[in-house]
């Protein structure tokens, strides 16, 4: 008695049904990583991507065999109802691949666009920061300019009070000195007794504006 011969087909599908399940273990394992950008999940990400290529290339060879099989059905025991059932069958499992593949894209982009904005609010939050300490900067600046030019314009009056000063008792010096020299040129005693006064009041009236 022959054995029952398999039908090829069948046998590289059932092979395509476990690889399939295999993959979404896989991708289910992958989706429930938080962190989809560790060094763990970009690996089983590279996995799932090659596994679904190999797959489609599986199914691209099965679907040229239900081709081949519809060309010459007439030299296969198969009808057009299984073939029909095949083609649906393919087209179901490479939906099931479509739909991991464009999930798997999704999640990447949206967790690159999560990180991106995360970035962008924190390098927003530091250039605020950065212009309010810039602007507090600008402020303290201003402040110590508005200090610097009071307290300049106070020294400049005091300056101009004691060269006024100074013009004051320079006029009473050369007044005094001009009474000096008119009072030397007498011999009278009282003269030269008062000259001595003012000369000695003179020194007392210079000590007392060095002191001051």
């Amino acid at each position: 008695m022959k054995a029952e011969q398999v039908d090829p087909f069948h046998e590289a599908k059932r092979e395509v049904d476990i690889s399939v399940s295999k993959l979404q273990g896989l991708y289910n394992n992958w989706n429930s990583m938080p962190d989809k950008n560790s060094i763990l999940a970009k690996e089983k990400y590279a996995l799932i991507k090659e596994e679904i290529k190999y797959l489609n290339n599986d199914l691209d060879d099965l679907d040229n065999s239900v081709k081949i099989v519809k060309k010459n059905i007439y030299k296969f025991n198969i009808n057009n109802e299984e073939l029909e059932r095949r083609t649906i069958s393919l087209n179901n499992i490479r939906a099931v691949l479509n739909d991991i593949a464009n999930n798997l894209t999704y999640k990447v982009l949206s967790c690159n666009t999560n990180m991106m904005g995360n970035y962008d609010t924190v390098t927003l939050k530091k250039q605020d920061n950065d212009l309010e300490e810039l602007a507090e900067s600008a402020e303290k600046l201003h402040n110590a300019a508005i200090t610097i030019n009071t307290e300049l314009k106070d020294q400049q009056k005091l300056l101009d009070e004691l060269e006024n000063e100074m013009d004051n008792s320079n006029e009473k010096m050369n007044f005094v000195t001009q009474k000096i020299s008119d009072y030397l040129q007498t011999n009278n005693p009282k003269v030269l007794s008062l000259i001595l006064y003012l000369i000695v009041i003179s020194f007392v009236l210079l000590f007392v504006l060095v002191v001051s």
